[in-house]
């Protein structure tokens, strides 16, 4: 019905039709249009139509319902009509028009830091309550009622000038469409539609022959509403993009991640792989590739000219869309950043305060190579992992791995150190730990560190020494660090990633770091349909990974941050936060709100405080049957932490907590019913859900209950 409106709104422009309102069936007040009253037969007002009064082109507020009406008459020509709607669509065209755009982050884009206040700290996220609410509102008590909600939470007065304009013009589009419902199906078709929008006015231009309904073609002013309204939020309308064929692969991407090129080589080429001997050369390339494309991450045409001069060939890598919207515009992170709940934000800031605490360490000079070591360490643990398996495993072994991090660091670990490492360091993870996933890291880790203790050609100092200087040195930047590691390594095990990764919570916030939610998040605008297009996508299974790896990982990762670093303080102040304002922040939180977990880090006070007794890592992931686990290395050994509704606790060894989640899985336990999907839902932990029984699930803990806070065994029958 509402998408109804306003399709009779923009399809009577300049027929002749006089547009009033009349309750439905429901007793709504909904806009009607009557063919009968066509206004041709007065003369004075041929060629005119008649607008009512609080109408979708006027500004002013209508009464909550309307019954229908004889409307207060306010004359334009068809001319001057066409170019006002027009002119209001544009506003909320690429979030609302017709309901095709189906979007309501560009909806909030648009309205974007003129109102804080207008959703809710708890519950539903922000933008997502004041969705619902529009919707409701709309749906229950009809367009001038969700037009009234609209402005009652909106400061006007807060928006810039320009803005303020854009959305006195545009505001009552919105109550004409069904922005709850186009909000929760933002399909890739719905998007697609957008982004076809300039393709349709550049072949209106050659044909314009058709027209639909009463003689007036709405699409044409739906079209020119989209592109306007892109440019007025800082969108870039949709740049030509020809996708390469199915067989296509280069640069280490499969053909669902690669555009069409022009075939020309690379000018500044940047290669996949340092050559020993050549990396100033390469580095150099880098630095003259970045200075000479500062839109490399900003626009396609930018990235698609970057790619060109610095990988070359036929075909190229797909531009980053959602980054090139972060490197155009402050308000699109601040959009981001309003899907931030008070419990992702809670966990990023305890994790910052490891970090800062990380970062008071090197700043007073108190910190030792041994420290550095640990990092990377803790680092390689997360290749392919989450948060629990590598915290688990770093606090499992840390203890046993301290001798051989002081060979590290006084310059003796060689060759056979490394394979004892290989050999015997996986035994430090104890049956049960979620770190046990990660054996292949633990084991991976002894390369790395025979690798920073090396000491490079005409060097005395090993490449720990040299690193932990630089980090060290808060005068450094994080580039110039991840640089130095990657040309003074060979086959570390670790890359551009990993190394970004230690360096945010060493204390160097300058960082993004491209892993696999990150990679997603920055591509897909929804045309991949948010596939894992990092790790691997289609028949070969490749994925971005490959130009994340090398000096184009370098050259890459850097063209992303140079592009968004200078929107990030303006994006935190419009939403009242500019004390958080860093690109690493910016990284973290959106990574949470993206992964949909809390995540602290924990375990980096392990690190500061050179110990991992009375540390331990929480199961973030609500929709897992193990949230809420915290892993912990208690000073008898390894436990693991339940919580109960009563806000108490019950402790299993890592084994027993096994058993315990298999028991729950099960519909006889009494705790979750048949067929329940624990996937299904990850708004709140999957034991808060109405349909799972706490009170048999609390009964479940106290019984499988079999050790101490400190990780000793309970006497039996309990520990039996």
């Amino acid at each position: 019905m509402i998408e109804q409106e306003l399709e009779m709104l923009i399809a009577s422009t300049g027929t002749g039709m006089r547009r009033e309102y009349a309750e439905d069936e429901k007793g709504i007040s909904r806009l009607i249009v009557k063919a009968g009253e066509a206004l041709g037969g007065d003369p004075e007002l041929r060629g005119r139509m008649t607008v009512p009064a609080g109408s979708a082109i006027s500004p002013t507020e209508a009464p909550l319902r309307a019954p229908m009406r004889q409307a207060e008459r306010r004359d334009m020509t068809m001319g001057e009509a066409a170019s006002e709607i027009g002119t209001a669509t544009a506003g909320l065209a690429t979030g609302a028009v017709a309901g095709a755009a189906g979007l309501p982050g560009d909806f909030a884009a648009l309205l974007g830091g003129a109102y804080k206040a207008a959703f809710p700290d708890e519950g539903e996220g922000r933008i997502d309550a004041f969705v619902n609410a529009v919707d409701t509102i709309s749906q229950t008590a009809g367009s001038e009622a969700a037009l009234n909600y609209i402005n009652s939470v909106i400061p006007v007065e807060a928006m810039s000038p320009g803005m303020r304009e854009a959305y006195e013009q545009a505001q009552t589009v919105g109550t004409f469409v069904g922005l709850g419902k186009a909000g929760k199906a933002a399909t890739g078709a719905a998007t697609q539609f957008v982004k076809d929008a300039p393709a349709r006015v550049a072949a209106r231009e050659a044909d314009a022959s058709v027209t639909l309904g009463m003689g007036v073609d709405p699409m044409p002013m739906i079209d020119e509403a989209i592109v306007a309204g892109q440019k007025l939020m800082g969108k870039e309308p949709a740049a030509e993009i020809t996708l390469a064929p199915e067989t296509a692969r280069a640069h280490k991407t499969p053909a669902e991640l690669l555009v069409q090129g022009t075939g020309d080589k690379a000018v500044t080429p940047v290669v996949q792989k340092f050559t020993k001997g050549k990396e100033a050369s390469v580095l150099a390339n880098i630095d003259a590739a970045l200075a000479n494309n500062p839109d490399a991450a900003r626009t396609v045409d930018g990235w698609k000219k970057f790619a060109q001069e610095t990988m070359g060939g036929e075909y190229l890598p797909h531009p980053p869309m959602v980054a090139l919207e972060y490197g155009r515009s402050p308000d699109a992170i601040a959009e981001k950043l309003r899907n931030l709940t008070p419990e992702l934000k809670a966990g990023v800031d305890e994790g910052f305060q490891y970090v800062s605490d990380i970062r008071n360490i090197y700043e007073a000079g108190e910190a030792a190579p041994e420290m550095t070591a640990d990092l990377f360490v803790w680092g390689i643990l997360s290749r392919g992992a989450g948060p629990v398996q590598q915290e688990a495993a770093f606090i499992d072994i840390m203890e046993d791995a301290a001798p051989m991090i002081e060979k590290v660091a006084a310059g003796t670990f060689d060759e056979a150190d490394m394979a004892n490492w290989i050999d015997n360091m996986k035994k430090s993870l104890p049956e049960g730990s979620p770190g046990k996933q990660v054996t292949m890291n633990v084991n991976a880790a002894g390369k790395l560190l025979f690798e920073l203790g090396k000491k490079p050609e005409g060097s005395d100092q090993t490449v720990l020494q040299i690193i932990h200087n630089m980090v060290a040195d808060q005068n450094v930047p994080a580039k110039e660090i991840r640089r130095q590691f990657m040309t003074l390594t060979e086959a570390a095990g670790i890359d551009n990633k990993v190394v970004s990764f230690i360096l945010l919570v060493a204390g160097r916030d300058d960082v993004l770091v491209m892993d696999r939610i990150q990679g997603r998040h920055l591509w897909d605008d929804g045309r991949f349909g948010g596939k894992n297009i990092y790790d691997g996508i289609g028949k070969s299974g490749e994925g971005l990974n490959g130009i994340f790896k090398g000096p184009r990982g370098l050259l890459v990762t850097e063209a992303l941050e140079d592009a968004m670093r200078p929107n990030i303080q303006q994006a935190y102040e419009m939403i009242g936060r500019p004390q958080d304002a860093s690109l690493g922040r910016f990284h973290w939180e959106s990574w949470v709100i993206e992964g949909e977990q809390v995540v602290s880090h924990s375990t980096l006070r392990a690190v500061s405080k050179r110990s991992p007794i009375g540390e331990g890592v929480t199961e973030g992931k609500t929709d897992e049957f193990a949230s809420g686990f915290r892993y912990i290395r208690g000073a008898s050994g390894p436990v693991q932490r339940y919580p109960l509704s009563d806000g108490s606790f019950a402790y299993m060894t890592p084994e027993r907590a096994k058993e315990f989640l298999a028991f729950v899985k099960k519909p006889a336990s009494g705790i979750v019913p048949k067929g329940f999907k624990v996937t299904e839902r990850a708004d709140v932990p999957w034991y808060e859900r109405a349909e799972v029984n706490r009170d048999n699930l609390d009964a479940a803990a106290r019984k499988y209950e079999n050790a101490t806070p400190e990780g000793a065994l309970l006497p039996s029958p309990a520990g039996s």
